[in-house]
């Protein structure tokens, strides 16, 4: 149950502002939700802006480095949090923000993260497990993953076919008549242009693929593909 004047906070490892709008959006409950972030100038707040927002706000999506500062200042405390919520949590290492706003202070925390490790620097089974390690250890918490498990349903089709036998029969028409025609050019210059043939050659090999190609489409993709084609 909600009690007032208790603030939950949620540190979010801002990418782009658009996410982070996002990211707030997705509290679908009945708590006042707001967000802090540079655009929105709140580096520049006084200890009397905060705590005038704060007592206003039940859910802060905040992030860290404006967290950090506001901290430093000593126009927020810890003391205020019940229960941080971490977002990207595994860049909770060296100096990042992350790290000097929990270092010294050990609120409830959750952190939630897709990969619990930093991809750069992890060459072995052992560095994933001391990055691990270093990150329980900086926060305090243990690791645990969850897998939801996925009920699985097999469903078979028979492939679809392609049944226009009088459209295949055009494009055959089409490409012989193509085919003879270029082998009657061919012949009428070939008197005239002894290093034609390779490029007749060529030709013939290109155009005998692309009808290969569209028929292939036509019975196993569909009328899309062999059109791309």
């Amino acid at each position: 149950m909600y009690l007032a004047n208790i603030y939950r906070w949620m540190l979010h490892y801002q990418r782009c502002k658009a996410r982070f709008k996002l990211l707030v959006r997705m509290f679908h409950t009945s708590l006042d939700v707001e967000q802090y972030y540079g655009d929105k100038g709140v580096n520049k707040w006084n200890s009397e802006y905060w705590e005038k927002d704060i007592k206003e706000h039940d859910v802060l999506v905040i992030t860290p480095q404006i967290l950090l500062d506001a901290l430093w200042k000593a126009f927020l405390s810890l003391e205020l949090v019940s229960l941080m919520i971490i977002d990207e949590c595994h860049h909770a290492t060296g100096n990042h923000p992350y790290t000097e706003i929990i270092k010294n202070n050990k609120p409830k925390i959750f952190g939630m993260t897709a990969l619990p490790i930093v991809s750069k620097g992890a060459l072995s089974n052992n560095d994933c497990e001391d990055q691990i390690s270093e990150l329980e250890n900086v926060m305090d918490c243990m690791m645990e993953t969850y897998v939801p498990t996925a009920k699985e349903s097999c469903r078979f089709f028979d492939p679809t076919r392609f049944c226009s036998s009088g459209l295949k029969a055009m494009i055959e028409a089409s490409w012989l008549k193509m085919d003879a025609s270029l082998s009657t050019l061919q012949g009428s210059i070939q008197a005239s242009y002894t290093d034609m043939d390779d490029k007749f050659k060529a030709l013939h090999k290109r155009s005998s693929n692309d009808h290969a190609k569209i028929l292939h489409c036509l019975d196993d993709l569909g009328l899309i593909c062999a059109y791309e084609v």
